[in-house]
């Protein structure tokens, strides 16, 4: 148990009442946080990958590329969310198309939104291999520079981090002092009183229902469709995806799944590869809703 210098008792660097309460809280700074972002709001999730055998000639062992983005949108307050994405599927390097397509969706106005720092660290990198491929692009790289500033500058620029807000800010005891967005997304389910978030969730998809029997207590990851495994494809990862479904419900599988369809067993077969691509789009575009219903909650 520690004390900071102002009185408040911390416990592992966190407040100590997020160890020791029973019931949801959302503080007083989290609150004005949220109410002060300016519009439109941008939530923004990150697909990457890094192998020890780098995919394209020029990368250096576990570089790092950035094969796919998911991004809600709210332009005014009250409006409904709008979704766009981007996601590599040809063998090429992707990282610079990845960075101008997202630069030529977001601009630079609004407020724009990530969990925990990935997006940052992503966008850094990216700009970094601009100078180490000679990507001569001076407006992406300014943009670089203006939404991810490197370290040595001193500046974080302007993403705001909703991971950061949540240790600092949100506590539920279904969360269990975690504060992932596939911990935290099913603890705000259960305490949520929106009426848009089911409708969000009933109608997350074309022929996708996340919202389960409509108790808001299941976790929407859990109701990712899976693929069919095909006989031919046998040899796909048996622990993670347990009987005849292949899942992308979660990071590692995610990377699985764009290596399998560009590189792996569905290099060669579109049908398996467009599974895997519209897997990957709606795995990653429950992250950003995640981020939607989280925001929706705290600002209710």
């Amino acid at each position: 148990l520690l004390v900071k210098a102002d009185g408040e008792p911390k416990y592992q660097g966190r407040p100590l009442m997020q160890r020791d309460r029973r019931t949801e809280w959302i503080g007083d700074e989290l609150k004005a946080e949220v109410k002060g972002w300016t519009y439109p709001l941008h939530f923004i999730d990150f697909e990457t990958s890094r192998m020890a055998l780098p995919y394209h000639a020029g990368m250096r062992p576990y570089a790092q590329i950035a094969f796919q983005w998911s991004c809600h949108t709210i332009r005014t307050p009250g409006a409904e969310p709008e979704h766009h994405d981007w996601i590599n599927t040809v063998d090429a390097f992707p990282s610079f198309d990845f960075a101008r397509s997202l630069m030529e969706h977001l601009g630079r106005q609004g407020t724009v939104l990530m969990w925990s720092h990935h997006e940052r660290t992503t966008l850094r990198d990216i700009r970094n291999q601009m100078d180490d491929h000679g990507e001569h692009d001076a407006a992406l790289a300014d943009w670089l520079d203006w939404i991810a500033p490197q370290k040595d500058t001193g500046l974080e620029g302007p993403l705001v981090d909703m991971d950061k807000l949540a240790r600092r800010g949100y506590f539920h005891p279904a969360a269990g002092g975690r504060t992932s967005i596939k911990v935290t997304l099913p603890a705000v389910l259960q305490a949520q009183a929106s009426e848009r978030i089911p409708r969000w969730l009933r109608e997350f998809d074309d022929g996708v229902d996340l919202l389960g029997d409509g108790t808001g207590l299941e976790n929407p990851y859990k109701l990712l469709p899976g693929i069919d495994r095909l006989e031919r494809y046998g040899t796909l990862d048996e622990e993670e995806n347990v009987g005849n479904t292949y899942h992308v419900n979660e990071g590692t599988a995610a990377m699985r799944a764009y290596q399998d369809m560009l590189y792996g067993l569905a290099r060669d077969d579109d049908e398996l590869k467009a599974k895997l691509r519209e897997a990957l789009r709606i795995y990653c575009k429950l992250d950003t809703l995640a981020m939607v219903i989280i925001w929706e909650h705290w600002r209710r």
